[in-house]
């Protein structure tokens, strides 16, 4: 019996004793050592270890040495290590560890590091950060959410981590399998850092032609009134020029301003302007960054023809609560943000109100009365934002967005004047009103180790209202003669829809991007007028809003779009990225489809002291805008394509080629041209009428048009001064079969030069000197040439001047200086940061439209004047953050 309990416990030790001889890597050691040659390494590690290692000396002729510091580590493990470098592994043969080439394939089998990029401080997700190898050979971008994911070969890597403004961070370890990185980056605190990350922000930035602006160039951008405002940063932007004074909206490389798709969180906008466009409606406290590409846009993006506008806004800060609170010359504000959960859900709330409405009626009452008339004029905005975000858990975030903002402007006035010998009153009644309403949900999910879904649900609504009342009244011996005109318009538009993006980084120098999305169109649209001269008399009576809406029926009509895209974004080597990707829509009224399939590619190579980019785009957009004023006041009108309007289709092409000049320096070119096909305007003088049927669709003059130029950016960073200078040269013409006798006229934003610059000069650490200088030729009106046509229709009378060429005047040119220093300083309590400037400090009236004022009683008469709004301006305002 004890024989037998003998040999089985004999048996198995022997089994035990030979499953380690069969396994020697698994032995655990500590080993240590520097710069030591590798065959060194391996003889200290088999006599440490007691296992016998077989190499040959001849294989490793390189002069690469070995450091390393491991402390319980699996000998396998630590081989495998110092092995990695010279291509080589192990395998274990009859328990002795033999030195052999590596397989190819376990070689360059690839791994992923995934993760996020984000704001230590705030937990804010750092859009589009730089991920890069120490020596540069290879690196990616964060989407636009932050996420990264970097595929790489088994081995020992040094990765970077940069965001502009914010320090470089690094991360080293051996690639052996995939791994999660979340990164956090600090705010900068030293000058030179930020310079580094600028600089390669710049370059990738041209890849699409894109412009990159910051929080901090937000804030150094020209203010009015000392608001800080993401739309006159862009205004600066070499092809980019707008109305006088930011009147009439962006024009983006000769396209009209409804062809501009401004995303707020990935919401559409279709009117961004407070006080007719002289602010916009982004609150500089809320804004994170905005991206405009001008150029020809890579397949992601659809519906627009010229540019799109990309705005984020920041999420809440995670981890403790803050806020900003701030006052202007024309608005106050106030902010506040913090944890709901921290580390996991945040919160984000921002009001903002002009409390100039007081002073704008007294002001005006007091004019009113200089004019011996009484009336006032009325006028506020204001805006609100909120933003919930919640971490599920590290791979999935959702957030709610909502925005609300409106402007009111009324206006009236009464007096007495003479006509023809004879008393009559004159009286005027104005009412503006327009807002936005936009409501999104985001589901933001990392799937997987390469892999990110965004889906977006949104609301954007756009309404705006105009109501005139003008009469001119006179009693004659008894006799009454009341000569008055009411005007209603009104319209709705609302946009519904859902939006899906998936990002797939197959490897390192492999992109693929695919999406979705249908956007519910709804539009109402409500015009009236009445009129009577010479007829029945109302005198002292008065039309109100109420009144003309009462009897107005309102045009109401539906649209669907679907939409989808592929992208794929290949790198060749180190410097050299191809983006192909088709862009296809099918839009739906009734029972009508429109299908289109828009191309789209680019080629930019990257070097290391140059960059050039080529791209080209088909494009195709559904919504249009009409004005009948020319100004880009909000009475706009947004129209969908339908059975009689067409939608505009447009070719893109861009290049740019850039230098490094030194270490702070840049330069860069480019050029673009691009077509126009489908797109929509209103005759001079031209007013729709629209009732229940389609036939006012048929009344929309179509044309194509043109546009090209030329571009030249100068920027340069230093300890103590920053400037950027652009210069453009363009040209911009319209066509329309039903306009100007078919000839071939300029866009009223056809301006052949104009030139930007903004310096800014570092007095001390806290004190800042900035100047902002605009040119730009002056934009086209069309004068009156002829005397006045009075147009009947069912809907009322309409009276206006007889045009004989569209834009056959040019205004003179603009010319804007502005001055501002900027104080920050930071004490126990936050940041306090105030600034002090002036707005148009050569009191330049740079005229902004051409107002037309005819007799009421003699209608061949009238004179036209030009307006200017915006005399020299100071300004000044206080921001405190904590």
């Amino acid at each position: 019996m004890y024989r037998y309990i003998y040999i089985l416990l004999f048996s198995l030790i022997l089994v035990f004793d030979l499953s380690a001889q069969s396994n020697p890597d698994d032995a655990i050691i500590s080993y240590k050592c520097l710069n030591k040659p590798l065959p060194v390494v391996l003889k200290e590690l088999s006599k440490k270890s007691g296992l016998n290692i077989v190499f040959s000396d001849s294989k490793f002729k390189s002069k690469k040495t070995v450091t390393i510091n491991a402390n319980n580590e699996r000998l396998g493990d630590v081989l495998k290590v110092i092995l990695e470098p010279y291509r080589m592994t192990i395998e274990v043969i009859e328990g002795v560890i033999v030195v052999v080439n590596a397989r190819n394939e376990e070689i360059t089998k690839p791994y992923t590091l995934y993760g996020t990029v984000t704001d230590k401080a705030t937990g804010e997700l750092l859009p589009y950060a730089a991920v890069y190898l120490d020596d540069r050979s290879q690196g990616i971008y964060a989407n636009e959410k932050g996420f990264f994911a970097f595929k790489l070969t088994r081995g020992t890597y040094k990765i970077y981590f940069n965001y502009l403004g914010y320090d470089t961070d690094s991360l080293s370890f051996f690639m052996k399998k995939d791994s999660m990185a979340n990164i956090q980056l600090n705010l900068t605190t030293t000058y030179l850092k930020e310079v580094t990350v600028q600089e390669d922000l710049s370059k990738s930035s041209y890849k699409y032609g894109e412009d990159f602006y910051s929080k901090e160039k937000i804030y150094k951008a020209s203010s009015l009134l000392g608001e800080s405002d993401v739309l006159r940063a862009i205004i600066t932007t070499a092809g980019v020029s707008s109305g006088a004074d930011g009147f009439g909206g962006l024009s983006v490389r000769g396209g009209n301003n409804d062809q501009n798709l401004v995303l707020y969180d990935g919401v559409p906008v279709q009117n961004t302007g407070h006080a007719f466009g002289l602010i916009s409606i982004f609150s500089s406290t809320v804004v994170k960054d905005a991206r405009l590409i001008k150029g020809a846009f890579p397949a992601r993006y659809g519906g627009r023809l010229s540019s799109y506008l990309d705005i984020k806004t920041k999420d809440g800060n995670k981890t403790r609560f803050g806020g900003e609170v701030g006052i202007s010359t024309i608005a106050s504000h106030a902010t506040i943000e913090g944890p709901i959960l921290k580390n996991k859900a945040s919160f984000l709330l921002s009001y903002r109100r002009t409390f100039a409405d007081p002073t704008i009626k007294s002001v005006s009452e007091y004019i009113n009365q200089t004019n011996e008339s009484e009336g006032s004029t009325g006028y506020y905005f204001q805006d609100m934002n909120g933003k919930i975000s919640f971490d599920l858990n590290r791979k999935n975030q959702i957030s709610i967005s909502y925005y609300k903002g409106n402007d009111d402007f009324n206006s009236e006035s009464k007096s007495q004047k003479k006509s023809s010998g004879q008393d009559y009153t004159d009286e005027k009644n104005n009412e503006f009103t327009w807002g936005n309403n936009l409501l999104s949900i985001h589901w933001n999910s990392q799937i997987g180790k390469n892999q990110y879904s965004k889906l977006i649900l949104f609301q954007s609504k756009w309404d705006n209202g105009f109501f005139k009342f003008k009469r001119n009244a006179r009693d004659s011996f008894g006799i009454i003669d009341d000569i008055y005109t009411a005007d209603l318009k009104h319209s709705e538009f609302k946009v519904r829809g859902i939006k899906w993006d998936y990002d797939l980084q197959l490897k390192p120098s492999n992109m693929v991007r695919i999406g979705a999305g249908l956007n519910q169109n709804q539009s109402s649209i409500a015009y009236k007028n009445l009129s009577n001269i010479g007829g029945l008399a109302i005198y002292p009576g008065i039309i109100t809003f109420d009144t003309l809406n009462s009897i107005t029926k309102p045009y109401n009509y539906a649209t669907s779009e679907y939409y989808g895209y592929v992208e794929e974004e290949i790198s060749s080597g180190k410097n050299v990225i191809f983006n192909i990707g088709v862009h296809a829509s099918v839009y739906k009224i009734d029972s009508l489809y429109r299908p289109s399939i828009q191309p789209r590619v680019s080629l930019s190579i990257n070097g290391d002291f140059s960059w050039f980019n080529v791209a080209g785009a088909y494009s195709r957009q559904y919504q249009q805008s009409l004005s009948e004023n020319g100004l880009g006041f909000p009475s706009d009108l947004w129209v969908n394509a339908s059975r009689f309007i067409k939608p505009a289709d447009g070719y893109n092409f861009s290049s740019t080629l850039g230098f490094l000049l030194g270490k702070n320096a840049t330069i860069n070119f480019g050029g673009y041209y691009k077509t126009m096909k489908n797109i929509v305007s209103l005759g001079e003088g031209q007013n729709l009428v629209i009732d229940s049927n389609d036939d006012w669709q048929k009344s929309i003059p179509f044309g194509n048009g043109k546009a090209y130029g030329a571009e030249l950016t100068i920027a340069s960073q230093s300890k103590v001064a920053n400037f950027e200078l652009n210069f453009t040269y363009s040209k911009s013409t319209r066509q329309f079969e039903d306009l100007n006798n078919a000839k071939t006229f300029n866009y009223r934003f056809d301006r052949r030069y104009m030139a930007n610059g903004n310096v800014s000069f570092k007095i001390n650490p806290k004190l800042e000197l900035v100047l902002t200088g605009t040119y730009q030729e002056g934009s086209k009106v069309t004068f009156p040439s002829g005397g006045i046509v009075e147009t009947k229709t069912p809907a009322g009378s309409y009276i206006y001047p007889i045009y004989f060429e569209k834009n056959n005047f040019t205004f003179n040119d603009y010319i804007r200086l502005d001055v501002a220093f900027s104080y920050v300083s930071k004490t126990k309590s936050g940041s306090h940061r105030v600034f002090a400037g002036i707005y148009n400090i050569l009191n330049r009236k740079n005229p902004i439209y051409l107002q037309i004022e005819r007799d009421t009683f003699n209608l061949n008469s009238y004179e036209v004047d030009s307006v200017s709004v915006l005399p020299l301006l100071p300004a000044i305002s206080y921001t405190l953050t904590f």
